[in-house]
């Protein structure tokens, strides 16, 4: 894909008050006036997209091993997990510091993936395969108004649970591992809560499994449009990039229609992919990094048509010049309501960048624009040919 980029310049820079020699892991639009970062000291900071002036630091708040995932809650309440085997909620209304809950996994197994839904009340974590113990990490799903556990599967990864991610419309929980599977779970249906007796009826609850082939690094839902049903990317540790249609309790999983693009680093001519970003139902944003150029490119992908196959990548995109001096970027945040786009990378510092336009109106520059040009042209003539005595010159 050899088509010229657009480059954008960073507008402004900042460590958000981060010691040296640490980096930032994850960001996240926290509230409607706040974003947050976690960082590599075991921090959480609040700070103004505006100014990136720090607003609230919460310091040591899992421990040793540190935090490894980030969510909004609500208005005022973050969820964080780490690898001491806790989610822990922030409260921006209590003025201690202190979290506000713990909900914590019965053998302080590290957290690896984090999701939550805030109009069921529930929170999911993802665990990391237990030492010298056969099955895979657990997937644990909380009632965060009563503190209980509601569902538990034990069985359904061989490997560390590194994604998690809740259908946004259906009662649906996506899960990503190591094992290189991807599962989609009826949560209308789950397994019993004890141990000894979830790995009997944990098939029952599991509708779809897919293989990825490789170590799963990212994984969720990607919409095209409002009227369909969405898809399910994965990108690998190893930057195989797929997506699959989202099966269903009366479809074979195993021949679900799906796109296999491989190691996408020759094809979008990056080192590294940092994520897959869903962009409501205009498919998805793919961050892709170069250390040797010390930029950070923005690829639209999206759907060409209706079937599985027509996913493809945008030809026009945007190139983040000199991003975070070539050091490897975390974390992009396409920020909606400031039109701004947010990176925080190993460099230890966030940066914004603010683009000449939405990236997915940029990708129709090409025959899409063209077309709504001569339709306005055409029209435009009619008008003229019809009323041509009352057009002024």
């Amino acid at each position: 894909m050899s088509s010229q980029p657009t480059p954008v310049q960073a507008t402004a820079t900042s460590k958000l008050n981060l010691p040296e020699e640490n980096s930032f892991y994850s960001l996240i639009r926290a509230s409607s006036n706040s974003l947050a970062a976690t960082a590599s000291d075991d921090s959480l900071c609040t700070f103004d997209p505006a100014t990136l002036s720090v607003r609230r630091r919460y310091t040591q708040i899992h421990g040793e091993g540190g935090v490894t995932c980030v969510r909004a809650v609500d208005e005022n309440v973050i969820a964080t997990s780490g690898r001491d085997g806790v989610v822990r909620m922030w409260d921006s209304r209590i003025s201690s510091g202190k979290s506000a809950m713990e909900l914590k996994t019965d053998d302080s197994s590290a957290i690896l993936s984090l999701d939550f839904k805030t109009v069921d009340g529930i929170v999911a974590a993802g665990t990391e395969k237990p030492e010298n113990k056969r099955q895979g990490g657990d997937i644990i799903i909380w009632d965060v108004r009563t503190r209980a556990t509601k569902v538990r599967y034990t069985e359904s990864h061989n490997d560390d649970v590194t994604e998690l991610h809740f259908h946004p419309n259906s009662p649906n929980l996506l899960s990503g591992s190591t094992d290189g599977l991807i599962n989609v779970y009826n949560l209308l249906a789950p397994p019993s809560t004890d141990r000894a007796k979830a790995d009997d009826d944990v098939d029952d609850c599991v509708i779809q499994i897919i293989n990825h082939t490789t170590s799963v690094h990212h994984a969720g839902f990607v919409f095209h449009s409002r009227a369909q049903k969405p898809d399910i990317f994965a990108v690998s540790h190893d930057e195989v990039l797929g997506v699959y249609e989202l099966g269903n309790t009366e479809s074979d999983s195993e021949d679900a229609d799906r796109k296999m693009f491989g190691d996408v680093r020759k094809t979008l001519e990056c080192e590294y992919v940092v994520d897959v970003i869903p962009r409501d139902f205009n498919g998805a944003i793919i961050p892709v990094g170069s250390h040797t150029k010390q930029t950070l490119e923005l690829r639209p992908w999206t759907k060409k048509g209706l079937g599985i196959e027509s996913w493809d990548f945008g030809k026009t995109h945007y190139r983040l010049v000199e991003a975070h001096q070539g050091e490897v970027v975390r974390s992009v945040l396409m920020d909606d309501p400031t039109g701004l786009i947010f990176t925080a990378g190993e460099d230890g510092t966030v940066m914004t960048w603010k683009p000449p336009m939405a990236l997915e109106a940029v990708d129709e520059v090409g025959p899409a624009r063209k077309k709504r040009k001569e339709k306005k042209e055409k029209d435009k003539g009619k008008k003229r040919k019809k009323n041509d005595r009352y057009i002024p010159y």
